[in-house]
């Protein structure tokens, strides 16, 4: 908006707030609805991950690290920076 000003951009803000205190308000009503059809929601759903289970996501977050580091690492040399 190149030709918003200070009125319009305080309004564009009051707006947003609304909007979001509006938002908030629905979604309370929703978990308060949803608690009283006896919806379980969030928390432990009593899934206790096995040991290889924990292995396997463990080396997959490694596997990604290390993705992640070879396809950055000349971006990181091009700026001359030394551990």
């Amino acid at each position: 908006m190149p030709n918003a000003n200070r009125l319009t951009v305080g309004i564009m803000a009051m707006v947003a707030d609304d909007e979001g205190r509006r938002i908030s308000l629905r979604t309370q009503e929703a978990l308060a609805a949803a608690k009283r059809r006896g919806t379980r929601l969030g928390g432990d759903r009593g899934v206790t991950p096995s040991a290889k289970a924990r292995k396997l996501a463990a080396e997959a977050l490694r596997e990604r690290a290390a993705s992640r580091a070879a396809d950055i690492a000349p971006i990181i040399a091009d700026t001359g920076w030394r551990r």
